[in-house]
């Protein structure tokens, strides 16, 4: 430990002190050059003080990192430059006289000492012997410890710091570069120090010290990796990061949008990608709104969004006709059941998001989606161009996706084109997008909300871990006040609307047919109305009555699916070849056609089947009864 020569002036920050008292662990002393009288603790002293070496620090935890072999050799040999040095060591039980500091000289311990190393495996010279025991009296052991069997990395300062300033130069020049190999890097380092030097450039290490360089100063720069990669780490600002952290939900909610990794059947055409777009809370990691589209996503889309965040599932339109459906459609798929799912959204929080984080894209910045968030008092952020890491989560959330959810699915086409099996858009079971929506919903509400996540931890215990629920269910507790979700009329109100033909047959949107028997009223009365629907469930849609309400009119085409001929088109465990394709379509078109227009159908195919007799059917006289009731008539509705 450094001393004090408390009879020779003491130099400090401020000038020369002269000692006068020591008392417990308070010092007086006197300026020199004021004569006034200073007392502080040692404390002080300690930082204030100049000229004195510092002390040593050993880190005795660096000989724990060392393998079984060095950890002895350098414990053994710290043992005899202890011995030297005191003329103690604890493998001898009593002192031995030609090491004894009061008898001899250093050099003659020294000289005895290499005689007994001699049949040893540290024998070494006696220049070595003599660094090693000044590096063991400055430091200790922990000096003695070879570098290059440490468990860390090489040390920079063991190298020509000439050549690493070249070598570094010559990896940011990489940036916008092709990627090379490191045989170009050393030769562009070789250039660069006959550049700046000239003949009296330094001469490049060995090959296998440039490769340990490179190795180390090239990590996560991407220098010989991807060139892609390598650029956009090259648009990070040169600054130290801070990591930011929200406490309150709603206080920050990222908005992002990226084609899945997935390809879903499409009628009539080639399998496509559909584009997942989803908003996150960064306070809890909860998913609070998603969509699902096959073209680009348009503002529509978001304005859709923000209603799904602010209305809980249980205020929502119900869906599941819908799910039946699309169960139906695709058998190989396994949706929740109805009750289970009803359990799951109790349990999901409700987060009002206050600060909205998007990117520039035009379905972002359009107007509808400015206005939307304006009257929810929303506060909209753009993120800097090409800056993904203002948008941190919702990208981490789309690798986790990826892994968790997408490539479980049938169609997963991996990450990249070299990731891609083998003939993806010619399987069978392929699932189409209101499939892989419903599944994700099912996914988010029984999966990932009740997932622990690495980001959600207890402040005093790192180790316990909180899934999205539980964070918001603790932070809920926290705050003072309470944020009323959207009803279902207002939710309504938010879907995207259009105005349609009021007709005897119902509504017609989207090549589909809609009725409710309260609409029977405005028949006459009403040429045209509002109509609300909702892009991602086209079971039903919502007619604006005269009076502000909502009147829900389901699809009327689904009756056709409970025709006893609908089963008869429908593709069987056999290969129907392409013409028979061809057929079985028209035919299922015509049949459709004439069960939505109430008119016969002719030409229809019979299919090959025996001819029943009478006497094959159940004998039943309550089917005209109950035929009547449900249409009185006589026509599917």
């Amino acid at each position: 430990m450094p001393t004090l020569d408390i009879t020779a002036p003491i130099e400090l920050d401020d000038g020369e002190y002269t000692f006068i008292q020591l008392s417990a662990g308070l010092i007086k002393m006197r300026s020199t050059a004021t004569g006034q009288y200073v007392t502080m603790h040692l404390a002080e002293l300690s930082q204030r003080v100049v000229g004195l070496e510092p002390a040593p620090i050993a880190d005795g935890r660096l000989i724990s990192s060392l393998s079984d072999t060095q950890q002895r050799r350098t414990l053994t040999l710290s043992d005899h430059l202890r011995e030297i040095t005191t003329g103690e060591n604890p493998n001898v039980s009593k002192p031995r006289a030609q090491f004894d500091p009061e008898t001899t000289t250093q050099e003659q311990r020294v000289q005895s000492k290499l005689l007994e190393l001699e049949a040893t495996e540290l024998k070494m010279a006696r220049s070595t012997l003599m660094s090693k025991l000044s590096a063991f009296k400055k430091a200790g052991e922990t000096a003695l410890i070879d570098g290059r069997a440490l468990t860390g990395k090489h040390s920079a300062s063991q190298d020509r710091r000439q050549v690493i300033e070249a070598l570094c130069d010559v990896i940011a020049a990489q940036r916008g570069e092709s990627t090379g190999t490191n045989q170009r890097l050393i030769h562009l380092t070789r250039a660069e120090l006959t550049l700046q030097y000239g003949a009296d450039a330094p001469q490049l290490p060995s090959q296998r010290t440039m490769y340990r360089l490179i190795e180390n100063y090239t990590r996560n720069k991407h220098t010989t990796g991807s060139a892609k990669t390598r650029r956009s780490l090259a648009d990070r600002p040169d600054r130290p990061y801070a990591k930011h952290v929200q406490v309150l939900p709603g206080a920050e909610v990222q908005l992002d949008s990226t084609p899945l990794d997935l390809l879903v059947k499409v009628p009539n055409g080639k399998p496509q990608r559909p584009t997942l777009t989803i908003m996150i809370d960064v306070a809890t990691r909860s998913i609070l709104a998603y969509s699902f589209r096959l073209v680009a996503t348009k503002n529509v889309d978001h304005v859709g969004l923000i209603a799904q965040a602010l209305t809980p599932i249980q205020n929502q339109p119900d869906r599941s006709r819908f799910r039946d459906m699309v169960q139906q459609q695709n058998p190989t798929c396994t949706l929740l059941g109805h009750d289970d799912l009803a359990r799951l959204a109790l349990h999901r929080p409700y987060v009002y998001p206050r600060i909205l984080v998007i990117d520039n894209g035009k379905d972002f910045k359009s107007t509808p989606t400015l206005r939307a968030a304006e009257a929810f008092h929303m506060r909209v952020i753009f993120s800097p161009p090409r800056t993904p890491t203002s948008k941190s989560i919702v990208e981490r959330m789309f690798k986790t996706i990826g892994t968790m959810f997408t490539q479980h699915l049938a169609g997963y086409v991996g990450r990249g084109v070299e990731f891609r099996g083998e003939d993806i858009e010619k399987r069978k079971d392929l699932l189409d997008i209101y499939a892989v929506q419903e599944l994700f919903h099912d996914w988010v509400l029984n999966v990932w909300q009740n997932l622990p996540h690495g980001s959600l931890q207890d402040p005093l215990h790192p180790t316990v871990l909180f899934s999205p629920n539980q964070m918001a269910a603790a932070a809920a507790a926290a705050t003072g006040t309470i944020d009323i979700p959207l009803s279902r009329n207002q939710y309504l109100a938010l879907l995207p609307s259009t105005k349609k033909a009021l007709t005897s047959t119902g509504l017609r949107h989207a090549n589909h047919f809609y009725d409710s028997p309260e609409l029977h009223q405005f028949r006459g009365r009403e040429n045209s109305m509002v109509l609300h629907y909702d892009p991602y469930n086209p079971s039903a849609v919502w007619a604006k009555a005269p009076d502000g309400s909502f009147i829900e009119c389901t699809i009327r085409d689904w009756n056709a699916q409970n025709s006893p001929f609908f089963a008869a088109f429908q593709p069987d465990n056999i290969e129907p070849t392409e013409a028979e394709n061809r057929l079985a379509q028209r035919a299922e078109v015509a049949l459709v056609g004439a069960t939505l227009a109430g008119t016969p159908l002719h030409q229809l195919p019979t299919p090959a089947q025996p001819m029943l007799l009478p006497a094959d059917f159940d004998d039943d006289d309550d089917d005209t009864a109950e035929l009547s009731e449900f249409n009185p008539e006589g026509n599917l509705s």
